[in-house]
């Protein structure tokens, strides 16, 4: 019926339940009823969930860590939940270059993007999502989260902030969004 469902299971009762993945970016595992959630091997590598996660654990993960805090931030070992777009308005909200090493933070700055991550993922969710390209949930209904975008896809608009203009940039080959002025690299 659709070339995004990938898989179709039939429920008991006659109803089904398909997997719609348009990007392609979902994998699908099946393991035996009876084995413990934590120990399945689909989240050995996942990082605690944004919602779990304190500034002063995000402080710690990053002391090492030398890369970008975008990346760390769509790192989903490090913490889960984040994507590209939320990593750009996680990190205009806090005021941080996204090219900034991660081991340059203090924890101040980490509490901050934990903070601001809470912040914008549970208002995202509230708002059902953002829909830039072709998004829509399962009942093809498309999310209003794009309406309150400060700086992805806001190129050459001007700053909510300091009216200067939004930049795009590439950080880890991935289109990142941020005001050069409000944003401070360390």
């Amino acid at each position: 019926k659709d070339k995004h469902i990938h898989a179709i299971f039939t429920l008991a009762d006659g109803r089904y339940l398909c997997y719609h993945d348009t990007r392609k970016f979902g994998r699908m595992y099946l393991y035996p009823k009876t084995q413990d959630k934590a120990s399945l091997p689909c989240f050995q590598k996942i990082g605690k969930d944004y919602l779990e996660m304190s500034g002063h654990e995000l402080y710690e993960k990053t002391r090492k860590i030398k890369r970008e805090i975008k990346s760390v931030l769509l790192d989903q070992s490090i913490m889960a939940g984040i994507g590209n777009i939320y990593a750009d308005e996680i990190l205009f909200a806090s005021r941080l270059d996204p090219r900034t090493p991660a081991n340059h933070l203090d924890e101040h700055d980490c509490d901050e993007i934990v903070a601001q991550t809470k912040r914008i993922l549970q208002g995202a969710t509230r708002a059902g999502g953002t829909t830039i390209r072709s998004y829509t949930s399962s009942l093809g209904v498309s999310g209003r989260f794009q309406l309150e975008l400060k700086a992805h896809k806001q190129e050459g608009k001007e700053c909510p902030i300091c009216k200067g203009r939004i930049e795009k940039i590439k950080v880890n080959q991935r289109s990142t969004y941020l005001c050069p002025h409000c944003q401070k690299r360390k």
